[in-house]
């Protein structure tokens, strides 16, 4: 009898500076917004800003609630229901160092790039932060 998998709860952030959004390139090729999942009793910003310092080692400000993307994965030949709740962030002055092993190149992307992210619903949010940027000088 099959069980349908459990979700995981992630949370992450479109971090923004000086008018470009930061995009990560995963090991196996895709690149994406940093996010993680959330450990027991955390809440969703302080996990979206602990990952976004795990992968970037930026430090950020968190701002607004962007919007929440789902998705089913494989993985270990199981799937995976993940549920993530993005934040706008703004960083603070310093170089992005990346994750060993999980990354292998970032990028700062302006408006007109945002197709550099594989998936349309980041792209989406990746618009939408940069728009909030804008208007309000974050």
């Amino acid at each position: 009898m099959s069980r349908e998998p459990e979700e995981e709860l992630c949370a992450g952030g479109f971090v923004v500076r000086d008018g470009k959004v930061l995009a990560l390139r995963r090991w196996n090729g895709v690149w994406l917004a940093p996010k993680g999942h959330l450990e027991p009793g955390e809440a969703e910003e302080e996990a979206a800003r602990r990952e976004v310092m795990e992968e970037t080692g930026l430090d950020v400000i968190l701002h607004e609630f962007l919007g929440e993307t789902a998705y089913t994965h494989a993985e270990d030949g199981r799937p995976h229901n993940k549920r993530v709740r993005w934040f706008l962030m703004t960083a603070a002055p310093g170089e992005v160092r990346l994750e060993e092993g999980m990354f292998t190149a970032y990028r700062w992307l302006g408006p007109e790039e945002l197709d550099v992210f594989t998936f349309s619903a980041e792209r989406e949010l990746a618009r939408r932060a940069l728009e909030y940027a804008r208007l309000n000088r974050k």
